[in-house]
């Protein structure tokens, strides 16, 4: 867009009424901004929307032609030798300010990036392991806002499992008196084999979605299609167990 805006200056300044100009550019899509007049740098567009209708005016025909890159044109070769070498050009002959919309994507991409670095650095184990990656868009379970809070806690990792933070505010022992380990946020969804019966009917229900080995990633972040359908699935299961009021 740019090369084309320039080409066109240097035409308004040195062609002649009367003449007709091909200019030759291997980039589709410029091509289609200018003939819809919709470009992601209208600061560009509309300049040389501008210097097409006064170099009209001068009577100047000017044809915009799409050719495919090294195509063998001697002329196109030769701007494409000229476009390489200038990458190894300290010096800077055009000084291009960004777009707004490049402004913003740089940016958030900037500031997403210092995101997933805090969350890499501070965040616990637990909820990386979860999610691993920011999301602008936070994923919250659509039911009743009593189980949403349980999925959440779940995902957070602070629940009140005798395993967690329940060995504190009730006064339990962190173990499970069948199992002997741990009785965890893993160890309730997973593994405990108090929980067999339950398990299975979920893992039936998750097998209509082509969902098999239960695990703690899956039940707790899996794939945004199915995403509603597994949780309220857990959710159900943790009904079945009775385990709501210890998460």
């Amino acid at each position: 867009m740019t090369a084309i805006y320039q080409s066109l200056k240097w035409l308004f300044s040195n062609q002649q009424p009367g003449q007709k100009v091909v200019i030759l550019t291997d980039s589709y899509s410029a091509i289609q901004s200018i003939q819809n007049n919709v470009s992601s740098r209208p600061d560009i567009l509309e300049p040389i929307q501008i210097l097409a209708c006064r170099l009209k005016q001068k009577n100047i025909e000017v044809t915009i032609e799409w050719i495919p890159a090294h195509d063998g044109i001697l002329g196109n070769e030769q701007v494409d030798k000229l476009a390489k070498l200038a990458l190894s050009n300290d010096k800077i002959d055009l000084n291009l300010s960004l777009s707004a919309n490049e402004f913003i994507a740089i940016t958030t991409a900037l500031y997403k990036k210092k995101w997933q670095a805090r969350w890499d650095n501070t965040c616990s184990l637990w909820s990386r392991s979860i999610n691993n990656t920011v999301n602008k868009k936070p994923n919250f379970y659509q039911g009743n806002r009593y189980h949403a809070k349980t999925i959440t806690r779940l995902r957070l990792g602070t629940t009140l499992l005798p395993g967690q933070l329940g060995q504190y505010i009730r006064n339990v022992s962190p173990i499970c008196n069948t199992c002997g380990n741990k009785e965890d946020i893993e160890h309730v969804l997973v593994n405990c084999i108090n929980h067999s019966q339950a398990r299975q009917n979920l893992q039936s229900n998750l097998d209509k979605v082509q969902i098999q080995n239960i695990n703690t990633k899956i039940l707790l972040d899996p794939p945004k299609d199915k995403q509603q359908y597994v949780w309220s699935c857990l959710v159900q299961y943790l009904t079945e167990i009775d385990y709501h009021k210890f998460i």
